[in-house]
Formats: structure tokens, sequence, C-alpha cells
């Protein structure tokens, strides 16, 4: 129960609920969707078929897409419980300047002619074993750090 009961409990969850949304909006999914936030709608035909939702317009910018993407994307980070996606969040700039180097290296000494989509995703998801265990690592040394280090920065 919250400590303060009664009209201003509820005045609360009522502007508690005024910032909720749902992850994706629902007028996502109508198959006339892109062609509203689409600036040039005729560059894109559209059919009028059932997978006619998953059409959506990048570019030119499209309000469907971002909100499409982004509640995907809320979603996937709600399901995958772990301990891993904490750590790797923990640390980010390291993370992302890691996978920089670690996959321009694999895709040089391995991969020179390129892959198909599944190469792809196979060393997408076999680099991320090295990944984690270089952001556990640095995650530990962060932490020996005191707290004005400049490693804290990464």
């Amino acid at each position: 129960m919250l400590p303060n009961s009664g009209v201003d409990s509820r005045r609360q969850r009522k502007n508690h609920r005024k910032w909720c949304s749902p992850p994706i909006p629902p007028h996502v999914f109508t198959p006339d969707s892109g062609k509203k936030h689409a600036k040039n709608g005729s560059l894109h035909p559209r059919d009028g078929g059932w997978i006619e939702f998953l059409n959506f317009i990048k570019y030119p910018p499209s309000l469907v897409f971002s909100l499409f993407m982004l509640g995907a994307n809320l979603m996937l980070a709600r399901t995958v419980r772990g301990d891993w996606l904490r750590t790797i969040g923990q640390v980010p700039l390291f993370f992302y300047l890691a996978h920089l180097y670690l996959y321009a290296v694999v895709g040089a000494l391995f991969f020179r002619e390129g892959t198909g989509l599944g190469g792809l995703y196979g060393v997408w998801v076999a680099g991320l074993v090295p990944l984690y265990f270089a952001c556990c690592w640095y995650k530990s040394f962060k932490e020996a750090k005191p707290a004005d280090s400049f490693w804290r920065f990464f």
C-alpha cells in the first residue's frame, strides 16, 4: 500500500497512467499507417495485402517505423532475463568500442569475401561471448578504481 492513501494516491496513479503507454501503439498495425506518415507514399507502392503491416517506411523518417522499433526493443529488453545484459549495460562505452574492434578484426581475418545472413548472425552471437567476458573484466577493473578515477568514465 502506498504511504499516501486516499485522494493523493488516486491522483498519483492517475498522473502515472498519463505517462504510461503501450509498447507498440495500436495505429502501427493498420495497413494504411505508413502512408499517413511518409512524405512521399508514391515511392513505396502498397498492395493492401495481409503483410502490409510489416511494410514500414524508414526513409524518409516515419513515425510508425520509429515507434514499432522502439516498442519491439522495449519488449525484447523486458523478456530477456539474466545478469549478462546488466553487465554489458554497466560498461556501455567499453562494449561499444570493444565490439567495433572485435568484429572489424574477425571480418578482416575470416570474411574477406563477405558472408550470408546465417554467417552474420553466427559471428554476431559467437562474438557476444568474448565481449561479455571482456565487459565482466572491465566492470571489476572499474569498480576497483576510486570514484573520481578517469577509468570510471568508460
